[in-house]
């Protein structure tokens, strides 16, 4: 119909000779004695989600199929049914794209309205920055064209590890992740971020295993975990906006995640964070010393998870 440019076709599903389509002889087997179908066009210029058309096929079982009345009156339901299900088709296409390219939560706030420059909320939250170790090297000795693959299963292998433990990612920096994840309170956020990391240790085993095998440039990824208070919202200029997190604990977190190389550590938490976790849990981090971080007056000092 649609290489046809039809916007209808009715067959008669009765008698036995052989219909035209498959599709029509299931459903006169199934005892359907009338098929309609309709092409409702709908906008085609800027269609989102390549909403054009609405396809609709429609089958009646009474003895002497359709009668022209109840044709009638599907030619005269089907535009207002249309719009009803492109505008939920549309609602549900712009909430995955949001999610996608803004993390869940922001994405929920951006449909709910808050998309006004400097819309903010200062929020206590924990914030969890890892990035692909070695990634300069690795990206000087792989081919660009394998280098999109690299980064984007080791990004993956971080974003499943935190929205699956129920945290947000923000921000996709190069080869970097900056996620948060908040709570009903800070000591279940920290519990959530330390579940996805142990996560992220067994996507990373899996992953290193699979691009072994098969040839595959393998690496690993350092992980910050840090607590603090930072403002959540609508940054930018009044033609492009971010919905991001601001302020120092932000800052901090990137830099604490550098000193994971320095050391050679895969995962440095704060202080801070610390704090946060019950003894039986503290005692698996040693510390690891005052540092100072670039931009950062004080220096810091940082715990490194023990071997083992």
């Amino acid at each position: 119909m649609q290489q046809a440019g039809q916007a209808e076709l009715r067959v008669s599903l009765q008698g036995t000779e052989p219909l035209p389509f498959l599709v029509l002889n299931e459903l006169r087997d199934n005892g359907q004695t009338d098929y309609f179908a309709m092409i409702q066009r709908l906008c085609e210029v800027d269609t989102i989600g390549e909403m054009d058309n609405l396809y609709s096929r429609w089958s009646s079982k009474s003895d002497n199929g359709f009668s022209e009345g109840e044709v009638e009156a599907l030619r005269e339901l089907l535009p207002t049914l249309a719009l009803s299900i492109k505008t939920a088709a549309v609602r549900r296409i712009a909430q995955s794209l949001v999610s996608v390219y803004l993390g869940r939560d922001p994405g929920r706030r951006v449909l709910q309205g808050r998309i006004a420059r400097g819309a903010v909320d200062s929020i206590h939250t924990v914030l969890w920055f890892s990035d692909m170790a070695d990634y300069t090297s690795l990206s000087e000795q792989v081919a660009s064209g394998e280098l999109i693959g690299l980064l984007n299963d080791y990004s993956e292998a971080a974003i499943l590890s935190v929205t699956k433990n129920g945290g947000d990612v923000l921000k996709l920096i190069g080869d970097g992740t900056l996620a948060i994840f908040n709570a009903e309170s800070p000591e279940t956020a920290a519990q959530s971020a330390l579940a996805a990391r142990r996560e992220l240790e067994e996507r990373l085993q899996s992953l290193n295993r699979v691009r072994w095998d098969s040839g595959q440039v393998v690496t690993s990824i350092y992980l910050s975990l840090h607590v603090g208070e930072v403002f959540y919202g609508n940054i930018g200029s009044c033609d492009r906006l971010d919905f991001t997190v601001i302020g120092p604990a932000v800052n901090e977190v990137c830099r604490i995640a550098s000193i994971c190389n320095e050391i050679g550590r895969p995962l440095v938490i704060s202080s801070a964070f610390r704090s946060l976790l019950p003894i039986k849990d503290t005692e698996t981090f040693f510390s690891a010393g005052f540092h100072r971080l670039k931009g950062v007056r004080q220096p810091m000092e940082v715990y490194a998870e023990r071997e083992g």
